[in-house]
């Protein structure tokens, strides 16, 4: 007989939950990782009280260049590309942002100003595949590329395959939804949320 995991239930009480239309007081309740229920106006005295915190969707960011930053931090400086990304996912989580597009581009290999890294975009791409199940963050690659770099057509069709490759995610999600609507999106796909103490809530 297959043993079955029992649910995994999580419950944030006491929040100031950020919706696509309004700002509520209440709970979240997440089972097996996903949104179950908003409360409004309700504490449960068994959930993790977050003492008035803002809680957000996780804030995606489109594009960023950061990653090279954590490569190389100087000049003549390199850091293995495992060890970087780990240091950027904590970086981004500690922010609120559970979603990162590095963006990285498809070209010949060449030395960048001040010695920052140049590498490839496809080479990452594949780097990524290792590490999806690793990190606290979802990771993904935001390609582009030389158009004078002619080998670019032969890397299209191994860029679809690749699940690291985020331009579709962007693409489609902005096409149709819209940034905002994304958000919306995000809590009723049961993403993953961000919590943040308020400014003006006394802390």
């Amino acid at each position: 007989m297959t043993k079955t995991n029992p649910m995994q239930r999580q419950i944030l009480s006491n929040a100031v939950l950020v919706l696509p239309s309004a700002t509520i007081e209440g709970s979240l309740v997440i089972e097996d990782g996903r949104i179950a229920e908003i409360a409004a106006g309700r504490r449960y005295a068994d959930g993790l009280d977050l003492d008035g915190r803002y809680l957000i969707p996780g804030v995606i960011d489109i594009h960023t260049d950061y990653v090279e930053k954590e490569i190389a931090p100087r000049p003549e400086a390199r850091f293995p590309l495992e060890l970087a990304l780990h240091y950027m996912d904590l970086r981004a989580v500690s922010c609120g942002i559970t979603t990162v597009l590095s963006a990285a581009r498809i070209s010949d290999e060449r030395r960048g100003i001040m010695g920052t890294w140049s590498g490839d975009g496809l080479e990452m791409a594949r780097s990524y595949e290792t590490f999806l199940n690793r990190t606290k963050a979802r990771h993904l690659i935001h390609v582009r590329w030389d158009t004078n770099f002619e080998p670019v057509e032969n890397a299209l069709e191994e860029l679809q395959k690749l699940k690291s490759v985020g331009n579709w995610f962007t693409t489609r999600t902005f096409l149709e939804s819209g940034s905002f609507a994304m958000s919306k999106a995000l809590f009723a796909g049961r993403r993953s949320t961000a919590i943040f103490r308020s400014r003006n809530r006394g802390n």
